[in-house]
């Protein structure tokens, strides 16, 4: 063998090396041809004809003058492995050869939907989109984080490694939104803060098919419902705007432990205690013979009046029926007479008249006010005999009630009223 196997060329042996006026023997001499060409066969030559056989240790040396890598198994040179987090450009296309680029960190320009990153399968790649796109979701060759096709806006940034060993396809590791979005994002219903929507009535009204998104229901129709279709620990503001028999029952448990008569405008709260299992937390409607434990708000006129038993009063009312309550005292002077009727068309008031005598009698002159039924109230100042003197009375007026200020021989100075 030429070499020794450390790498050290050894001849052939006998017959070498040649001396001076001796005959060269021809199997020497052919044998030390043989070791040469087989040593040169094992050598590397330096224009590519035969490459290496074995693995080359470099024996703490070298390679130098390389150029730089281009496709997969290509050497990589000293700079090549520090550019690896340069962002280059690549052009969105159906398929977007993100391993055939020599560098981990790409950004993808243009708009062009990419179905698939090609089958150059070296990684990871960290990928910035510079635009809007769609990514189109395959189980087996480019799988997506939700399972779903994916749109891109500028900004946004994604982490792919090939699938499987061989590689089969791109996954999508990672996909952060420039907005700090979430892929999906979860949608959470103000339940309370909602429009009011309409549900039909019926045996059983479905308030989970029919008022998914709201706790805010009104109850249209008249039939009967002896059950609702609900989920447990839901609570729901319904109203009724129709007269109906809500039953009590297991399924629907009403205060009273009976059935309830609905009105129109009539309200309640239902709150689920297991699923389509509720129970009536209160109850707000009108009072009635047939339905005790409801209140009717009185009307003005009706807490005027005084006289009803059932109505409850509001602070509302109480402008309406309180002396002094929004009234102001108006002079009312330029506007009426003496010995003239009006009536009071609003709550209690309180007229104050004043006037001056133009002549009197031996038993003087009288002023008072007529109400209804022709009650009389005196002045305070009666049998004033003679002219000049001063006279004044002050009256309440019930609600409704005529009333005329009367005397003779006087002149109108002052009229006022609450009003």
């Amino acid at each position: 063998m030429p070499y020794n196997g450390s790498g050290t060329f050894t001849p052939y042996t006998p017959g070498n090396p040649v001396v001076s006026g001796t005959v060269i023997s021809s199997t020497a001499f052919n044998a030390t041809q043989s070791d040469i060409a087989a040593g040169l066969s094992n050598a590397v030559t330096r224009d590519g004809q035969s490459p290496p056989s074995a693995n080359l240790p470099m024996g703490g040396k070298k390679l130098t003058g390389l150029a730089a890598g281009a496709i997969a198994g290509d050497s990589l040179r000293w700079e090549q492995l520090f550019s690896q987090g340069t962002e280059q450009d690549i052009a969105s296309a159906a398929t977007t050869d993100i391993g055939a680029q020599n560098t981990t960190v790409l950004r993808i320009t243009g708009t062009t939907g990419i179905t698939s990153f090609g089958t150059n399968y070296n990684g990871p790649r960290f990928v910035r989109f510079a635009d809007v796109l769609t990514l189109t979701h395959n189980a087996s060759t480019l799988i997506l984080p939700t399972s779903a096709n994916i749109t891109t806006a500028a900004g946004d940034r994604a982490i792919l490694t090939p699938i499987g060993n061989p590689a089969s396809g791109w996954q999508v590791l990672a996909y952060q939104r420039a907005s700090g979005k979430a892929l999906v994002e979860t949608v959470t219903f103000d339940y309370l803060n909602t429009l009011r929507i309409d549900v039909a009535s019926a045996t059983t009204v479905d308030l989970t098919a029919n008022a998914p998104n709201t706790r805010n229901i009104n109850i249209t129709g008249a039939t009967t419902i002896t059950g609702f279709t609900v989920a447990a620990g839901q609570t729901y503001f319904v109203r009724f705007n129709a007269a109906l028999t809500l039953t009590n029952n297991a399924s629907i448990v009403t205060q009273t432990g009976a059935n309830l008569i609905t009105a129109a405008g009539d309200t309640c709260i239902l709150r689920s205690t297991a699923a389509n299992v509720v129970e009536v937390l209160s109850y707000v409607g009108y009072a009635t013979a047939a339905q005790p434990g409801r209140i009717e708000i009185a009307t003005d006129a009706e807490a005027r009046n005084g006289v009803d038993a059932s109505r409850a009063v509001v602070p509302a009312n109480l402008t309406a029926t309180v002396l002094g309550m929004s009234q102001v005292l108006t002079d009312f002077t330029g506007s009426r007479a003496l010995n003239t009727t009006y009536t009071n068309g609003g709550k209690t008031t309180m007229i104050n008249v004043r006037v001056v005598t133009t002549a009197g009698s031996g038993t003087g002159n009288f002023m008072g006010v007529t109400t209804t039924g022709g009650q009389q109230q005196d002045g305070s100042a009666s049998g004033a005999a003679g002219a000049g003197w001063v006279l004044t009375v002050s009256a309440l007026i019930p609600p409704n009630s005529p009333y005329s200020v009367n005397i003779n021989n006087a002149t109108l100075q002052s009229w006022k009223e609450f009003a």
